[in-house]
């Protein structure tokens, strides 16, 4: 079969076929879609059942809560950095996978400049290696899908009922393992408190504040340049020093000043 006819064939597989014969087809590596199911039929089964459509290595993982242990980040990346397929999967309000599924394409077409901050301690940026860019297909049941649009660029499918039913039924044929990122929501609770209870009492310290304005100033700069070196110079810099006014030094030394217009996002205390 020619290359021209092998793409018409499954072009017309993904037009005709099913849901669970498309899925694969188009959610390609590299890609990523967010699907919301507000049904009560278990996320896991259907999880398994979206990981059944997909050949090759793939992972899935399902996400307890916002509060990421250390490492959480990175087991997430491990599949897709490598060309596998991950479907992940939450049950609850979290913004988390919704934001992965929004900035991995993106980070895809520009690995070594892109910077995209996913949650509190996990940042996607050039620090990792991507081999080959996999497929990431997100399952979350939510009740806020107008939030999740209005907060992230980025537009879910709802999983019709339908649908869900027939990822069950091929879901409940394999034995696929789900692994788990975050804290137990009780756990989770109890840190947030002790959080919440410290920042009453201190500040930020001066790497949180010279991290959170090398990113905002950096995808300033790439947004404003065609030679993203400087910008991706300047954040190194930054992170190696620890010390936020090396964003300025290095921003003069690189000539990139002039760039720093009033429209330059603030870097006050107010909004850290």
């Amino acid at each position: 079969m020619s290359p021209a006819e092998s793409f018409n064939d499954g072009f017309l597989k993904a037009l005709n076929g099913s849901f669970v014969e498309r899925l694969s087809i188009l959610i390609r590596p590299g890609r990523s879609h967010l699907f919301l199911y507000k049904g009560k039929r278990p996320i896991r089964a259907i999880a398994r059942g979206i990981a059944s459509t997909y050949q090759g290595e793939l992972r899935i993982v399902e996400l307890r809560s916002d509060s990421l242990r250390p490492g959480d980040g990175e087991k997430l990346l491990e599949p897709l950095l490598v060309g596998q397929t991950l479907v992940f999967i939450h049950a609850g309000e979290s913004t988390i996978p919704a934001l992965l599924a929004a900035h991995w394409p993106q980070y895809v077409r520009n690995p070594h400049g892109y910077v995209a901050e996913i949650a509190q301690d996990f940042v996607l940026d050039g620090r990792f290696k991507l081999d080959s860019a996999g497929a990431l297909v997100v399952l979350q049941i939510a009740s806020r899908e107008k939030s999740l649009t209005d907060e992230i660029d980025i537009w879910p499918s709802p999983l019709a009922e339908w649908d869900a039913e027939e990822l069950e039924k091929a879901g409940s044929q394999v034995d696929i393992p789900i692994l788990s990122v975050g804290m137990k929501r009780s756990d989770s609770h109890r840190l947030k408190s002790t959080i919440d209870l410290r920042r009453n009492l201190t500040t930020r310290t001066r790497y949180e504040r010279a991290y959170r304005i090398y990113r905002r100033v950096v995808n300033h700069l790439l947004e404003r340049t065609a030679e993203p070196f400087a910008a991706i110079e300047l954040a190194n810099s930054a992170l190696r020093s620890r010390d936020e006014k090396q964003v300025l030094l290095q921003a003069e030394a690189h000539d990139l000043l002039s760039l720093w217009s009033a429209k330059t996002p603030s870097t006050g205390n107010s909004s850290l």
